[in-house]
């Protein structure tokens, strides 16, 4: 009787403490760390903060400013170009632009004379098409510049400064082609302008070693030129790198 007393209190005793929630000692289910949820909040903060800083950094918007240009006032400056100039007096915008303009026109000046020379009975056909394929990177700063003058970007601005390089190599190419031709390859002493049959149409002449050293000159006077302009426009693109799309 009394195994059987003490078989029914622990029965009870059990059912008891199973009814008010288990023992006391069980392990209740964890929460997860405080500490590491207030982390990660302090992350998502911090990613936060960074996101709006960089988008208010990455696209400020360039206020037009009236400057100087010369003897007259004109707004092609901003906020961030105020400051900086092209050749002492131009703002840096005018100065990008004439550059812009400056490769187009020399590009198209080259390849029409090149392209010209093939009517020139003087000269082979072979150093006319040599010529023509010294001007393809000239043809791309064209191309380049032109994509410049349709939107001022930051790719653009890179392209702008790669075109001043590839109108360098090409001018210094022909230079060096001109040279080698007229004094190995070219069998005349002087060197004759003109276009046509010879017997039916009149040339123009030069001496050749003269028309040489005339050509030196320019190419000199060209590269000068060139990496001045090369200069101001890393300047320009460093200027608005981080500036939006205009």
């Amino acid at each position: 009787m009394s195994k059987s007393r003490s078989r029914n209190l622990k029965y009870r005793e059990e059912t008891d403490r199973l009814l008010e929630g288990g023992d006391d000692d069980a392990a209740a289910p964890e929460d997860p760390p405080k500490e590491d949820a207030k982390e990660e909040d302090k992350k998502e903060e911090d990613k936060e903060e960074e996101r709006e800083k960089y988008d208010k950094s990455k696209d400020p918007y360039l206020q037009p400013v009236a400057s100087p240009c010369c003897c007259c006032m004109c707004v092609c400056a901003n906020e961030v170009t105020i400051k900086t100039t092209c050749c002492g007096c131009f703002p840096i915008k005018c100065g990008m632009v004439c550059i812009a303009l400056f490769l187009v026109f020399v590009c198209v000046v080259y390849f029409v004379w090149n392209f010209w020379n093939f009517m020139n009975e003087y000269l082979h056909w072979w150093y006319t098409l040599v010529c023509l394929a010294i001007c393809i990177p000239l043809l791309i700063a064209a191309f380049f510049t032109v994509g410049w003058l349709a939107g001022d970007s930051k790719t653009t601005r890179k392209l702008l400064y790669t075109s001043t390089i590839l109108a360098l190599v090409s001018i210094i190419l022909l230079c060096l082609w001109n040279m080698i031709y007229l004094l190995g390859l070219y069998k005349w002493d002087d060197y004759y302008y003109g276009s046509g049959d010879l017997d039916t149409h009149h040339y123009t002449h030069i001496n050749k070693k003269l028309y040489i050293v005339i050509d030196i000159f320019k190419t000199i006077v060209l590269i000068g030129v060139l990496l001045c302009f090369k200069g101001y426009t890393d300047t320009y693109e460093v200027v608005m790198k981080d500036c939006r799309d205009i």
